[in-house]
């Protein structure tokens, strides 16, 4: 199996869109540790969705338009429950 995951940081108000074949636990733990790329900028990054697939080159959206595409859909569907709240 593999994920699309959608990571949220408060601290920096930045939303970061990842894939993986590990768990998304154990990848979030990995933004979590010792990371220097972009996630490692904040601590306190916290998986507000996540997409499953059967292979990882299906996780992988083909452009920089499918990937905003793709976070636009989680802010859409975030505001939609608030709103419901």
């Amino acid at each position: 199996m593999a994920w699309t995951y959608i990571l949220h940081s408060f601290a920096l108000n930045q939303y970061y869109v990842g894939h993986t074949e590990a768990d998304p636990q154990v990848r979030l733990r990995k933004h979590l540790s010792e990371h220097r790329g972009f996630t490692g900028k904040a601590k306190d990054w916290k998986i507000v969705f996540t997409l499953e697939f059967e292979t990882k080159p299906e996780t992988v959206p083909d452009n920089d338009l499918a990937w905003a595409n793709l976070a636009q859909a989680y802010l859409n569907i975030s505001q939609f429950e608030a709103s419901r709240s």
